[in-house]
């Protein structure tokens, strides 16, 4: 029988550590939903990206107090797990915006000229990949994720399977 979390880790790494399970097992639910919405990066998924952002954006402003856990796997695993996932709503945000700005010149200019516009293309189109490997790499850190959340959950006394059911709910 594998031990528990609170076999090993102290009372103090218990209440950081569920401060940091709560934060991964909301980030886990809300990129739940970002599979589904894939095909369009309209203004729902992009919102969603956004959300995803804004929360990762707390944790980077309290990325210290990871420091409070005495185990250095652990706090290499949320920290590794939230920096890739990061990159990918980064990635993704920058790419779809850059994406968005070069259509909307295209389709501001009606006469302009092919080379220009064969220029724009080619660069709406590489941005257009990029968005996609980024959101597809997200996708990926979804699971890893998901892994690391249900390792989290016995220390953060959440069910984040019925939290991310509660939150898909319509």
């Amino acid at each position: 029988m594998l031990p528990k979390p609170t076999d090993y880790l102290s009372g103090d790494d218990i209440r950081a550590l569920r401060g940091k399970s709560d934060f991964v097992g909301l980030i886990h639910s809300g990129l739940g939903s970002a599979p589904s919405l894939e095909a369009s990066f309209g203004p729902v998924t992009m919102r969603l990206l956004r959300m995803v952002r804004r929360e990762l954006d707390v944790y980077d402003r309290n990325r210290e107090r990871l420091f409070e856990l005495k185990d250095p796997i652990m706090r290499a695993h949320i920290h590794r797990t939230l920096l890739r996932t990061m990159m990918g709503v980064e990635g993704t945000i920058e790419a779809a915006t850059e994406a968005a700005e070069i259509e909307d010149e295209i389709l501001s200019i009606p006469d302009m000229p092919p080379q220009r516009l064969a220029v724009l293309e080619r660069r709406m189109e590489d941005q257009k990949e990029r968005r996609n490997l980024s959101f597809d790499f997200l996708n990926e850190m979804t699971q890893t994720a998901v892994d690391l959340a249900k390792k989290l959950e016995p220390i953060a006394r959440v069910d984040f399977d019925t939290l991310l059911k509660a939150a898909r709910e319509e």
